[in-house]
């Protein structure tokens, strides 16, 4: 086993896998498995009909669906964005974000539609090519523009 830089930490644990999930630190690709650590700066790929549940350590609460591409961002709980806060990239796919309940921690999702910050807040989200849907469970969500244009493909 080969152990992550400093800046790619562990910051959770996949709570549950189903079928195809990738996970890449610094270009390395294993199978995420159940019960295996996941990382700062780790991207997590499913596959169709494939599944995983990522729990934060500070135990907020990740669902990944199928076809969905997630960038867990490498300041997560190494300071930089303060203590507890949890900040991921996703390019498609649908996932669902539950936050502590009670909770202070700072969560951003940024997609390339959309920037959304929320605390404490259950949610999910849909992202595809031109566009970000997201539903509020409980708790509220600011939305806004992402700062720095993506370019199309």
């Amino acid at each position: 086993m080969v152990v992550p830089a400093l800046a790619e930490h562990n910051i959770g644990v996949a709570a549950s896998v189903e079928k195809d999930v990738t996970g890449s630190v610094s270009g390395r690709i294993t199978r995420l498995m159940t019960g295996g650590e996941v990382y700062g700066a780790e991207v997590i790929v499913t596959a169709a009909e494939s599944r995983a549940q990522i729990k934060f350590r500070n135990g907020s609460d990740l669902q990944i669906g199928p076809v969905s591409h997630i960038n867990l961002d490498s300041r997560v709980y190494s300071g930089a964005l303060g203590a507890g806060s949890v900040l991921v990239n996703t390019t498609k796919g649908v996932f669902r974000f539950i936050g502590v309940p009670g909770g202070h921690a700072l969560y951003q999702v940024h997609t390339p539609t959309a920037t959304i910050g929320l605390r404490g807040t259950i949610f999910s989200v849909r992202v595809e090519t031109g566009g970000t849907d997201a539903v509020v469970e409980e708790g509220t969500i600011e939305v806004s523009q992402p700062r720095v244009p993506i370019a199309r493909r």
